[in-house]
C-alpha cells in the first residue's frame, strides 16, 4: 500500500513538472503562436513543444487538454494587450477534426457560438408575451374561433394569435396547453351566454372544440 502511494505521488510530481515546462514553453512562444494562430493546429503546437523541450514525439499527447487550455489562456491574454484585428473565418471543411483545425479558428468559433447562444436567449426572452396578453388576444378572437371551431386546429390558433400579437412563428408553442385551456373556457362562456339569451330557457348544449394539434 505504501509503495503504491509512493508511486502515485511520483507520477503526480512528474506530471506537475511536465506541465510547468509546458507553461514556460508556451509563454516563451506566445508571440509566435499568435502570429500563426490562423494556420497552426493544436497537434502542431504539441509537436513544436516536444521539439523545444527535447521530448519524444507524441510525448505530450496525454497532456493535450492541458496544452489546449493553457494556450487559449495565453492567446487571449496576448489579444487583450494588442490592438484587435479582423477575425478570420474558421475553416469548416467536413473532413477536419478539432485537432487539425486552426487554433484561432476554433477559438473564434467557440466565442461566436457562446455569443450566438446568449443573443438567442435574450431575443427569446424579449419576444415572449405574458399569459395576460395571450388571454386578451384569445378573447378578441373568440367569435372567429367559435365559428371555425370545427376546422381550425390548435396549431392554427397559435399561428393566428402570433400574427395578432406580431410574434415570430412558433413563438406561442410554449403556451400550447395554456392556449388550449383558455380557448375551451372562452367557448364555454359563449355557450352559456347563448343558452341563457332570448326566452331565458336553457337550450341543448352544442359541442364545439378546437381540434388537437
Amino acid at each position: 500500500m505504501a509503495q503504491q502511494t509512493t508511486t502515485t505521488a511520483a507520477m503526480d510530481s512528474a506530471a506537475g513538472e511536465i506541465e510547468s515546462k509546458i507553461k514556460a514553453a508556451l509563454r516563451s512562444r506566445v508571440s509566435y503562436f499568435r502570429e500563426q494562430a490562423d494556420s497552426l493546429t493544436f497537434v502542431g503546437v504539441r509537436r513544436l513543444l516536444e521539439e523545444n523541450l527535447g521530448f519524444d514525439m507524441y510525448a505530450l499527447d496525454p497532456h493535450k487538454k492541458f496544452v489546449e487550455t493553457y494556450l487559449e489562456q495565453c492567446l487571449e491574454a496576448a489579444n487583450d494587450d494588442q490592438p484587435k484585428k479582423e477575425e478570420n473565418e474558421p475553416n469548416t471543411t467536413g473532413s477536419q477534426t478539432m485537432e487539425d483545425s486552426p487554433v484561432l479558428g476554433l477559438m473564434t468559433d467557440n466565442k461566436k457560438a457562446k455569443r450566438g447562444t446568449k443573443e438567442k436567449e435574450e431575443t427569446q426572452n424579449h419576444d415572449a408575451p405574458s399569459e395576460a396578453e395571450v388571454k386578451e388576444a384569445i378573447r378578441k378572437r373568440a367569435s372567429h374561433l367559435k365559428e371555425n371551431s370545427g376546422s381550425i386546429t390548435g396549431a392554427g390558433v397559435r399561428r393566428l394569435l402570433e400574427e395578432d400579437l406580431k410574434l415570430e412563428k412558433f413563438a406561442l408553442d410554449a403556451f400550447k396547453k395554456f392556449i388550449s385551456d383558455q380557448v375551451t373556457e372562452v367557448f364555454s362562456a359563449l355557450e352559456i351566454s347563448k343558452e341563457t339569451s332570448g326566452d331565458g330557457k336553457a337550450k341543448p348544449k352544442k359541442s364545439s372544440h378546437v381540434k388537437a394539434s
